[in-house]
């Protein structure tokens, strides 16, 4: 009778932590997208760890203080109600050859309780240098093709 007691007087303690808000997300990553054609399109892929997740939230900024005011003036996801976590594509303002970006994110669970944002992270678009150079063209020239010098960018 003593046990049914102290479990009794237990439930109320540990009933608001049941309904708790996820965590906030962890293991931050991002990724450029690779190019096959080589052209410097500076598109980039975000990934986070997290449990629990059924919604997501993601601020990209150009500015550490703009994120901080909540402020994704490059990227607002808006909340997209997706258990994804990995390979999330930026779809803001097209991002400029070393230039430096914040972003962090936030999580929403079954209950629709909002974790805290992530911590921020940052990284660096790379800088190109794009050199045009001669590129051989495929022709044919009686059935056989044959390659012709041009120039990358020039038709």
């Amino acid at each position: 009778m003593k046990t049914l007691f102290r479990i009794l007087c237990l439930i109320p303690i540990l009933l608001p932590t049941l309904h708790a808000a996820p965590a906030a997300p962890d293991q931050l990553s991002s990724r450029e997208v690779p190019n096959r054609l080589g052209l410097a399109l500076n598109e980039f892929t975000f990934s986070w760890k997290g449990k629990g997740q059924v919604a997501y939230r993601i601020l990209v900024a150009s500015a550490a203080q703009k994120l901080a005011a909540d402020a994704g003036d490059v990227w607002d996801s808006g909340v997209r109600r997706s258990e994804r976590q990995t390979n999330i594509y930026c779809r803001g303002r097209a991002l400029r050859s070393g230039q430096a970006v914040w972003w962090k994110v936030r999580v929403w669970d079954e209950e629709g309780n909002a974790s805290d944002w992530s911590e921020p992270v940052s990284f660096k678009v790379p800088t190109r240098q794009v050199k045009l150079g001669q590129v051989a063209r495929p022709t044919t020239v009686k059935g056989k093709p044959r390659f012709v010098p041009g120039r990358i960018g020039k038709a």
